[in-house]
């Protein structure tokens, strides 16, 4: 079930412009992961992958009402997925349901192109990862059985995340639609 967002919030595209300031959300969301253990969630998606989202048109934020950035998602498009690559909320505005409208944002847009879901990759344990997703729908998917693409990406995380000691699943929903 997709939720409206409160008002006057709100999804758009992002603006180039704002690429510095989703990287500010990033890492101002990424430090509540110390808690856990995880040292490299300090890292942010560079300007380079955003300006590539942006492009593709993937790239969307959650604007208050002086239309100023308060959440974001970034993804990338496979042949049989739409990747949600990132998404943050910045953590003075958590808990309003800004992540879940961009995950069923994502789960629209899959479906326009023809999209039968949306994967992710994130922390199996963190409440608020796949615990998470799990609520919203999403199912653990089995590293066995992953596509080339996904295999890929869960490969090069697990370097970063491994001193944490704490393990990371991809996870798949339908699209919306």
């Amino acid at each position: 079930m997709t939720r409206a967002l409160p008002a006057p919030f709100a999804i758009r595209g992002a603006r180039l412009d704002e690429l510095p300031g989703l990287q500010r959300i990033e890492r101002e969301a990424g430090a509540l992961f110390v808690a856990f253990g995880v040292t490299g969630e300090g890292d942010v998606l560079s300007i380079a992958a955003m300006v590539e989202a942006h492009a593709a048109a993937l790239l969307w934020v959650v604007a208050d009402g002086n239309d100023a950035p308060v959440a974001f998602a970034a993804c990338w498009a496979h042949p049989d997925a739409l990747h949600l690559r990132e998404i943050d909320v910045d953590p003075l505005h958590m808990r309003r349901g800004f992540g879940r409208a961009l995950v069923d944002h994502a789960r629209r847009v899959a479906s326009a192109r023809g999209l039968s879901q949306v994967t992710l990759t994130t922390f199996l344990h963190v409440p608020w990862n796949a615990p998470l997703y799990r609520r919203y729908g999403f199912a653990v998917l089995d590293d066995a059985t992953l596509p080339a693409w996904l295999a890929a990406i869960r490969l090069a995380e697990t370097p970063t995340v491994g001193d944490a000691g704490l393990p990371r699943v991809a996870m798949s929903i339908a699209s919306l639609p």
